[in-house]
Protein backbone atom coordinates (compact mmCIF):
# COMPACT_ATOMS: atom_id res chain seq x y z
CA UNK A 1 0.00 0.00 0.00
CA UNK A 2 1.65 3.21 -1.18
CA UNK A 3 -0.96 5.47 0.40
CA UNK A 4 -4.11 5.27 2.48
CA UNK A 5 -7.27 5.12 0.31
CA UNK A 6 -9.08 8.43 -0.16
CA UNK A 7 -11.97 7.41 2.09
CA UNK A 8 -9.50 7.24 5.00
CA UNK A 9 -8.37 10.82 4.27
CA UNK A 10 -11.61 12.76 4.50
CA UNK A 11 -10.62 16.42 5.09
CA UNK A 12 -13.29 16.71 7.80
CA UNK A 13 -11.27 14.18 9.82
CA UNK A 14 -7.87 15.80 9.41
CA UNK A 15 -5.93 16.03 12.68
CA UNK A 16 -4.69 19.35 14.00
CA UNK A 17 -0.88 19.28 13.54
CA UNK A 18 -0.27 20.81 16.96
CA UNK A 19 -1.91 17.82 18.62
CA UNK A 20 0.69 15.42 17.21
CA UNK A 21 3.54 14.12 19.36
CA UNK A 22 5.65 13.42 16.25
CA UNK A 23 6.70 16.26 13.90
CA UNK A 24 5.76 16.09 10.21
CA UNK A 25 2.77 13.77 10.63
CA UNK A 26 -0.33 13.97 8.45
CA UNK A 27 -3.20 12.36 10.28
CA UNK A 28 -6.91 11.62 10.03
CA UNK A 29 -9.03 10.56 13.00
CA UNK A 30 -12.42 8.87 13.27
CA UNK A 31 -14.52 8.90 16.42
CA UNK A 32 -16.24 5.88 17.94
CA UNK A 33 -19.64 6.14 19.64
CA UNK A 34 -18.00 5.09 22.91
CA UNK A 35 -15.47 7.94 22.89
CA UNK A 36 -12.67 5.90 21.32
CA UNK A 37 -10.75 7.00 18.23
CA UNK A 38 -9.00 5.39 15.28
CA UNK A 39 -6.27 7.36 13.50
CA UNK A 40 -4.38 6.91 10.25
CA UNK A 41 -0.96 8.59 10.28
CA UNK A 42 1.57 9.20 7.52
CA UNK A 43 5.01 10.46 8.57
CA UNK A 44 6.44 12.93 6.08
CA UNK A 45 9.91 13.05 7.63
CA UNK A 46 12.24 10.98 9.79
CA UNK A 47 11.51 12.09 13.36
CA UNK A 48 11.22 11.08 17.00
CA UNK A 49 8.25 11.87 19.22
CA UNK A 50 8.56 13.18 22.74
CA UNK A 51 7.75 10.73 25.52
CA UNK A 52 4.08 10.96 26.49
CA UNK A 53 1.45 9.13 28.53
CA UNK A 54 -2.20 8.35 27.76
CA UNK A 55 -4.95 7.66 30.28
CA UNK A 56 -6.34 5.02 27.92
CA UNK A 57 -5.00 1.98 26.07
CA UNK A 58 -3.43 2.30 22.62
CA UNK A 59 -3.03 -0.30 19.87
CA UNK A 60 -0.71 0.41 16.93
CA UNK A 61 -0.09 -1.50 13.70
CA UNK A 62 2.46 -0.52 11.04
CA UNK A 63 1.26 -0.40 7.43
CA UNK A 64 4.47 0.72 5.71
CA UNK A 65 7.97 1.80 6.71
CA UNK A 66 9.30 1.30 10.23
CA UNK A 67 8.02 2.56 13.58
CA UNK A 68 10.39 2.03 16.50
CA UNK A 69 8.52 2.09 19.79
CA UNK A 70 10.48 3.61 22.67
CA UNK A 71 8.96 2.18 25.83
CA UNK A 72 10.29 1.40 29.31
CA UNK A 73 13.90 1.74 28.19
CA UNK A 74 13.43 -0.57 25.20
CA UNK A 75 13.57 0.07 21.46
CA UNK A 76 11.02 -2.15 19.73
CA UNK A 77 11.12 -1.83 15.92
CA UNK A 78 7.81 -2.59 14.24
CA UNK A 79 7.71 -3.40 10.53
CA UNK A 80 4.69 -3.63 8.19
CA UNK A 81 2.07 -5.98 9.57
CA UNK A 82 3.50 -5.92 13.10
CA UNK A 83 1.50 -4.55 16.00
CA UNK A 84 1.87 -3.55 19.63
CA UNK A 85 -0.46 -2.93 22.57
CA UNK A 86 0.42 -0.03 24.90
CA UNK A 87 -1.47 -0.08 28.23
CA UNK A 88 -2.75 3.18 29.64
CA UNK A 89 -0.39 5.03 31.97
CA UNK A 90 2.78 3.66 30.35
CA UNK A 91 5.23 6.40 29.18
CA UNK A 92 6.28 5.88 25.58
CA UNK A 93 7.56 7.57 22.45
CA UNK A 94 8.40 6.56 18.91
CA UNK A 95 10.92 7.00 16.13
CA UNK A 96 9.86 6.83 12.50
CA UNK A 97 11.46 6.98 9.09
CA UNK A 98 9.99 9.19 6.37
CA UNK A 99 7.08 7.54 4.56
CA UNK A 100 6.00 5.39 7.51
CA UNK A 101 2.24 4.83 7.80
CA UNK A 102 0.56 3.53 10.91
CA UNK A 103 -2.93 2.86 12.22
CA UNK A 104 -3.69 3.64 15.86
CA UNK A 105 -6.71 2.64 17.94
CA UNK A 106 -7.16 4.69 21.11
CA UNK A 107 -9.42 3.86 24.04
CA UNK A 108 -10.11 7.57 24.49
CA UNK A 109 -9.86 10.91 22.70
CA UNK A 110 -6.32 11.34 21.41
CA UNK A 111 -6.54 14.01 18.70
CA UNK A 112 -8.62 17.03 17.76
CA UNK A 113 -9.97 17.43 14.24
CA UNK A 114 -8.76 20.38 12.24
CA UNK A 115 -12.32 21.50 11.55
CA UNK A 116 -13.02 21.83 15.26
CA UNK A 117 -10.65 24.79 15.37
CA UNK A 118 -12.69 26.78 12.85
CA UNK A 119 -14.93 29.45 14.36
CA UNK A 120 -18.62 28.55 14.36
CA UNK A 121 -19.59 31.92 12.90
CA UNK A 122 -18.25 30.98 9.45
CA UNK A 123 -21.25 28.68 8.92
CA UNK A 124 -23.98 31.23 9.56
CA UNK A 125 -27.27 31.48 7.65
CA UNK A 126 -27.27 34.33 5.13
CA UNK A 127 -30.00 34.94 2.54
CA UNK A 128 -28.84 36.75 -0.58
CA UNK A 129 -30.83 38.17 -3.52
CA UNK A 130 -31.56 35.83 -6.40
CA UNK A 131 -28.56 35.40 -8.67
CA UNK A 132 -29.15 34.76 -12.37
CA UNK A 133 -25.89 32.81 -12.49
CA UNK A 134 -27.12 30.05 -10.17
CA UNK A 135 -28.45 27.82 -13.00
CA UNK A 136 -25.13 28.21 -14.86
CA UNK A 137 -23.25 27.37 -11.66
CA UNK A 138 -25.31 24.19 -11.40
CA UNK A 139 -24.63 23.30 -15.04
CA UNK A 140 -20.88 23.76 -14.53
CA UNK A 141 -20.87 21.64 -11.39
CA UNK A 142 -23.01 18.94 -13.00
CA UNK A 143 -20.52 18.79 -15.86
CA UNK A 144 -17.64 18.42 -13.39
CA UNK A 145 -19.48 15.61 -11.59
CA UNK A 146 -20.24 13.83 -14.85
CA UNK A 147 -16.62 14.16 -15.94
CA UNK A 148 -15.39 12.65 -12.67
CA UNK A 149 -17.93 9.83 -12.45
CA UNK A 150 -17.71 8.96 -16.13
CA UNK A 151 -19.55 5.82 -17.17
CA UNK A 152 -18.87 3.91 -13.96
CA UNK A 153 -22.28 4.69 -12.45
CA UNK A 154 -25.91 4.95 -13.54
CA UNK A 155 -27.21 8.21 -12.18
CA UNK A 156 -29.15 11.41 -12.79
CA UNK A 157 -28.34 14.92 -11.55
CA UNK A 158 -30.99 17.40 -10.41
CA UNK A 159 -30.81 21.06 -9.34
CA UNK A 160 -33.01 21.44 -6.25
CA UNK A 161 -33.50 23.91 -3.43
CA UNK A 162 -34.06 27.65 -3.63
CA UNK A 163 -31.26 28.36 -6.10
CA UNK A 164 -33.21 26.25 -8.61
CA UNK A 165 -36.23 28.62 -8.41
CA UNK A 166 -35.78 31.72 -10.62
CA UNK A 167 -36.13 34.99 -8.73
CA UNK A 168 -36.08 33.42 -5.27
CA UNK A 169 -33.63 34.80 -2.70
CA UNK A 170 -31.60 32.03 -1.07
CA UNK A 171 -28.49 30.95 0.70
CA UNK A 172 -25.88 31.07 -2.10
CA UNK A 173 -25.38 27.29 -2.05
CA UNK A 174 -26.13 25.12 -5.09
CA UNK A 175 -28.10 22.09 -3.89
CA UNK A 176 -27.66 19.04 -6.08
CA UNK A 177 -29.43 15.70 -5.92
CA UNK A 178 -27.38 12.84 -7.31
CA UNK A 179 -29.93 10.13 -8.02
CA UNK A 180 -28.33 6.67 -7.84
CA UNK A 181 -30.59 3.62 -7.75
CA UNK A 182 -27.97 1.03 -6.81
CA UNK A 183 -27.21 1.67 -3.14
CA UNK A 184 -24.33 -0.81 -3.27
CA UNK A 185 -22.51 1.74 -5.46
CA UNK A 186 -22.97 4.65 -3.06
CA UNK A 187 -19.74 4.16 -1.14
CA UNK A 188 -17.83 4.17 -4.44
CA UNK A 189 -18.90 7.79 -5.00
CA UNK A 190 -16.87 9.10 -2.06
CA UNK A 191 -13.42 9.07 -3.64
CA UNK A 192 -14.32 10.67 -7.02
CA UNK A 193 -16.38 13.41 -5.36
CA UNK A 194 -13.54 14.13 -2.93
CA UNK A 195 -11.25 14.63 -5.92
CA UNK A 196 -13.38 17.59 -7.06
CA UNK A 197 -13.41 19.22 -3.64
CA UNK A 198 -16.29 17.65 -1.77
CA UNK A 199 -16.17 16.55 1.87
CA UNK A 200 -18.26 13.53 2.81
CA UNK A 201 -20.27 13.80 6.04
CA UNK A 202 -19.74 10.29 7.40
CA UNK A 203 -21.78 11.00 10.56
CA UNK A 204 -25.04 11.84 8.77
CA UNK A 205 -27.84 10.33 10.90
CA UNK A 206 -30.08 9.93 7.82
CA UNK A 207 -29.34 6.43 6.53
CA UNK A 208 -31.36 7.11 3.39
CA UNK A 209 -28.96 9.78 2.13
CA UNK A 210 -25.26 10.42 1.59
CA UNK A 211 -24.36 14.07 2.02
CA UNK A 212 -21.37 15.96 0.62
CA UNK A 213 -20.42 19.63 1.03
CA UNK A 214 -17.95 21.83 -0.87
CA UNK A 215 -16.29 24.98 0.45
CA UNK A 216 -16.89 24.36 4.16
CA UNK A 217 -14.20 25.98 6.37
CA UNK A 218 -11.40 25.22 7.03
CA UNK A 219 -11.24 23.85 3.46
CA UNK A 220 -12.82 26.94 1.87
CA UNK A 221 -14.31 30.30 2.74
CA UNK A 222 -17.89 29.06 2.92
CA UNK A 223 -20.32 26.46 1.61
CA UNK A 224 -20.81 26.66 -2.14
CA UNK A 225 -22.38 23.32 -3.09
CA UNK A 226 -24.23 20.44 -1.45
CA UNK A 227 -24.68 16.99 -2.97
CA UNK A 228 -27.47 14.75 -1.68
CA UNK A 229 -27.10 11.16 -2.90
CA UNK A 230 -30.58 9.64 -2.92
CA UNK A 231 -32.43 6.67 -4.35
CA UNK A 232 -35.09 7.39 -7.01
CA UNK A 233 -37.96 6.81 -4.56
CA UNK A 234 -36.59 9.49 -2.21
CA UNK A 235 -36.28 12.47 -4.54
CA UNK A 236 -39.91 13.10 -5.45
CA UNK A 237 -40.70 15.57 -2.68
CA UNK A 238 -37.72 17.80 -3.50
CA UNK A 239 -38.62 17.94 -7.18
CA UNK A 240 -42.32 18.55 -6.50
CA UNK A 241 -41.52 21.36 -4.04
CA UNK A 242 -39.15 23.01 -6.52
CA UNK A 243 -41.59 22.75 -9.42
CA UNK A 244 -44.51 24.09 -7.38
CA UNK A 245 -42.60 27.21 -6.35
CA UNK A 246 -41.53 27.80 -9.95
CA UNK A 247 -45.18 27.56 -11.08
CA UNK A 248 -46.56 29.65 -8.17
CA UNK A 249 -44.59 32.88 -7.65
CA UNK A 250 -46.93 33.95 -4.82
CA UNK A 251 -45.97 30.87 -2.78
CA UNK A 252 -42.29 31.44 -3.62
CA UNK A 253 -42.61 34.99 -2.28
CA UNK A 254 -44.15 33.66 0.96
CA UNK A 255 -41.30 31.18 1.27
CA UNK A 256 -38.75 33.95 0.79
CA UNK A 257 -40.31 36.07 3.54
CA UNK A 258 -40.22 33.08 5.89
CA UNK A 259 -36.58 32.35 5.11
CA UNK A 260 -35.51 35.93 5.69
CA UNK A 261 -37.27 36.02 9.06
CA UNK A 262 -35.73 32.70 10.12
CA UNK A 263 -32.26 33.74 8.96
CA UNK A 264 -32.40 36.72 11.33
CA UNK A 265 -33.73 34.66 14.24
CA UNK A 266 -31.64 31.52 13.70
CA UNK A 267 -28.47 32.94 12.14
CA UNK A 268 -26.14 30.46 13.86
CA UNK A 269 -28.51 27.49 14.05
CA UNK A 270 -28.48 25.69 10.70
CA UNK A 271 -30.43 22.68 11.99
CA UNK A 272 -33.02 24.89 13.64
CA UNK A 273 -33.39 26.94 10.46
CA UNK A 274 -34.04 23.79 8.40
CA UNK A 275 -36.57 22.41 10.90
CA UNK A 276 -38.40 25.74 11.12
CA UNK A 277 -39.06 25.63 7.36
CA UNK A 278 -40.56 22.14 7.49
CA UNK A 279 -44.14 23.28 8.17
CA UNK A 280 -44.15 25.42 5.04
CA UNK A 281 -42.58 22.63 2.96
CA UNK A 282 -45.24 20.17 4.17
CA UNK A 283 -47.95 22.73 3.38
CA UNK A 284 -46.72 23.00 -0.21
CA UNK A 285 -46.45 19.23 -0.65
CA UNK A 286 -50.03 18.79 0.61
CA UNK A 287 -51.23 21.30 -1.99
CA UNK A 288 -49.33 19.38 -4.69
CA UNK A 289 -50.96 16.12 -3.57
CA UNK A 290 -54.42 17.69 -3.50
CA UNK A 291 -53.98 19.13 -6.98
CA UNK A 292 -52.89 15.75 -8.29
CA UNK A 293 -55.98 14.07 -6.82
CA UNK A 294 -58.29 16.61 -8.47
CA UNK A 295 -56.61 16.38 -11.88
CA UNK A 296 -58.46 14.26 -14.49
CA UNK A 297 -56.75 10.95 -15.31
CA UNK A 298 -54.43 10.92 -18.30
CA UNK A 299 -55.98 8.48 -20.73
CA UNK A 300 -53.42 9.00 -23.48
CA UNK A 301 -51.36 6.04 -24.58
CA UNK A 302 -47.62 6.17 -24.29
CA UNK A 303 -45.96 7.38 -27.43
CA UNK A 304 -42.70 5.72 -28.53
CA UNK A 305 -39.82 7.02 -26.43
CA UNK A 306 -42.11 8.88 -24.04
CA UNK A 307 -43.10 7.93 -20.48
CA UNK A 308 -46.10 9.59 -18.89
CA UNK A 309 -45.64 10.90 -15.35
Amino acid sequence: MHDFPAFMKNPVNRIVSSSQATPGVEGYVYDGADGSQMAFWTCGETATSAEHVHDYDEYVVVVEGCYTLLIQGQRIPLKPGQEYFIPKGVPHGGAVIAGTRTIHAFGGTRAARAQQSAPAAVDTIAITPADQSWPAQFDAEAAAIQSELGQAFVYAIHHVGSTAVPGLAAKPIIDIVLEVADRECWSLLIEPLQRIGYVYWDQNPDEGEMFFVKGMPPFGTGRTHHIHVLAPDAIGSQLRFRDYLIAHPDEAARYERLKRELAVRLTNDRDGYTKAKSEFVEHVLRKVAEAKQKAPPDTRKDAPGRALA
